[in-house]
């Protein structure tokens, strides 16, 4: 499923793990998963000599134990571009730099995760002015619904989401102070980000994965959101940002 803005996953834990493989050279296919066939319950997950692993940050630490990271890593940035720093792995980093790679990933994983999930599943309930958005999420994951039952079954899904932010706190606030919240947050990144390659400098890093994922969910077109108005208007680097990963790295299909 593609939207007018090509999104590498509609689901960022998903496009950070792909964004990992991409920077990393691990061969790989994305297929279509279903929640009954990990015990956790969880997307991602992969299926890797037999074994399942869920959970977007233990299946990257899956991946560094088995694989050699730093060789496959130098192979694929020489193979994309003679300019391409090659990816660093989390234990290739100084002390400071796991530092900042751990603020951005919370950062990302965090009130922006939660934002995107108020924006597409909340609607006008949420952050949003419309029900637009919702309209898009829609589309998106149940487009395959027979109309018969996509009522139904959209309005329960959509009512235990809405239930998860409020227990999580977010939606508990007024769309207004959810929004000055995000705003907030989106800022940082794109303060840390300032006129970097990449979140740490010139080398991707787990960091990128989880902003990279996050940005590109944002700024899609498919859901219009005020967060994604934010971005282009105060924050534009992070839209230069994702457009230079996704010519580095996803270029070529």
């Amino acid at each position: 499923m593609l939207a007018p803005h090509p999104v590498i996953s509609y689901s960022p834990f998903v496009a950070k793990v792909v964004a990992y493989c991409r920077m990393t050279g691990i061969p790989h296919t994305v297929e279509t998963g279903n929640f009954a066939n990990n015990s956790k319950g969880q997307m991602p997950y992969i299926v890797h000599g037999g074994r399942v692993i869920a959970d977007s940050q233990l299946i990257i630490r899956y991946l560094e134990n088995t694989f050699d990271i730093p060789t496959m890593a130098s192979q694929i940035a020489m193979e994309r571009s003679s300019k391409t720093k090659p990816f660093q792995t989390f234990e290739q980093l100084d002390e400071h730099q796991q530092g900042m790679c751990e603020a951005v990933r919370h950062l990302c994983e965090g009130p922006l995760c939660w934002y995107l999930r108020s924006c597409r599943w909340n609607g006008a309930a949420g952050v949003c002015e419309s029900e637009a958005a919702w309209a898009a999420t829609v589309r998106a994951f149940f487009g395959s619904v027979p109309a018969l039952i996509c009522g139904p079954v959209t309005a329960m899904v959509r009512a235990r989401v809405a239930r998860s932010t409020f227990e999580q706190g977010m939606a508990r606030h007024s769309p207004a102070d959810q929004l000055f919240i995000h705003r907030r947050a989106l800022r940082a990144l794109s303060s840390l980000l300032g006129d970097k390659a990449y979140m740490l400098g010139d080398a991707p890093t787990e960091a990128d994965c989880a902003a990279f994922a996050i940005c590109d969910n944002i700024l899609a077109a498919a859901w219009p959101n005020p967060l994604a108005d934010y971005a282009r208007a105060e924050c534009r680097n992070l839209e230069a940002y994702c457009a230079r990963v996704r010519a580095a790295w996803f270029a070529g299909g």
